[in-house]
């Protein structure tokens, strides 16, 4: 079983590369594999419009009621919590072939759609860059002391009931990713500033260890996302 989507494979992923060549690890996000929480900090808010359901793994028509793409994150999750140590050694030989096809070029985002502690990984490559989003306050707060792996970058997210750390990384020079609302058949035009803090269009590139510090990352909302109003995680809505 393949983890890692190679570059080319998840279509953010694809803009704004800079030269370099982004994985992902897409497990099944929360409880959607039937086993433990793959996002603690997870609201119910963003748990019902996950990115998990839009984009590429929507293009694929359901075959007896089955996704193919979002059938493999299950399994994938399945094999984390059921064979740890194999999914590892599956997941070191991924990361190092991948190092060594690309040139050095080659980044990695372990957690495309769940929020899990990889740190042992990460420490593994020193010379390699990972890089996440993250609702984990502890996890945020040791990166920005200096505590995690320094080729490991962490972005905040905005939950909907978050706000206040969400202010609270930004003052000390953390990055916070926002979704904003997009409704269908309304043009979309990225806010200047949020909670008093400029931001930068997210979706031009998914590499944010190579954003400037103390930024807000403005993201489209997509997917059912954009369907619904009054929904405290897509600011606007």
């Amino acid at each position: 079983m393949r983890l890692l989507t190679k570059p080319g494979g998840n279509a953010k992923l694809t803009h704004g590369t800079n030269g370099y060549l982004p994985y992902v690890l897409h497990l099944a996000p929360a409880r959607s594999a039937g086993e433990k929480n793959v996002c603690p900090d997870a609201t119910p808010e963003c748990i019902a419009l996950c990115l998990n359901v839009s984009g590429r793994s929507m293009m694929f028509p359901n075959v007896k009621g089955r996704n193919p793409i979002l059938d493999a994150r299950i399994r994938k999750t399945q094999f984390f919590f059921q064979n740890r140590t194999e999914f590892l050694q599956t997941l070191r030989k991924e990361i190092k072939n991948a190092v060594k096809r690309s040139n050095g070029k080659a980044v990695f985002r372990l957690n495309g759609t769940s929020d899990l502690d990889f740190l042992d990984i990460i420490r593994e490559f020193p010379t390699v860059q990972f890089y996440d989003y993250t609702k984990s306050p502890q996890r945020m707060h040791e990166f920005l002391l200096g505590i995690l792996p320094p080729n490991y970058h962490l972005t905040f997210s905005f939950s909907g009931r978050n706000a206040d750390l969400c202010r609270s990384f930004l003052a000390r020079g953390g990055n916070v990713a926002v979704a904003f609302a997009r409704p269908i058949g309304v043009k979309y035009n990225r806010p200047e500033t949020w909670e008093g803090y400029s931001t930068i269009d997210g979706d031009a590139s998914d590499l944010r260890f190579l954003d400037s510090k103390g930024i807000v990352v403005a993201l489209k909302a997509k997917g059912t996302a954009r369907k619904v109003s009054g929904n405290r995680f897509i600011v606007g809505s």
